[in-house]
């Protein structure tokens, strides 16, 4: 079962995660008030920027500096 969520969840990169999850928390800081509105607004702001940057990296492997610095550390 693990070798199949892996290789559902594989081809998307970790960064379209990364922009949601950042939406989410900075919307539950921005209501909850746990941090000043501006620090939850930037993050609001930049969560789907990431997510934007993501998706449109997402059809070209070989431009991703994360995948290509995780292969070297594997190697």
């Amino acid at each position: 079962m693990g070798r199949a969520v892996h290789d559902w969840t594989f081809p998307a990169p970790p960064e379209l995660l990364l922009g949601a999850n950042t939406v989410l928390v900075a919307s539950l800081q921005y209501r909850s008030r746990l941090v000043p509105r501006l620090i939850a607004a930037l993050g609001l702001a930049g969560g789907p920027l990431i997510f934007a940057a993501a998706s449109r990296a997402s059809g070209r492997r070989g431009d991703r500096q994360v995948g290509a610095a995780a292969s070297e550390c594997l190697q």
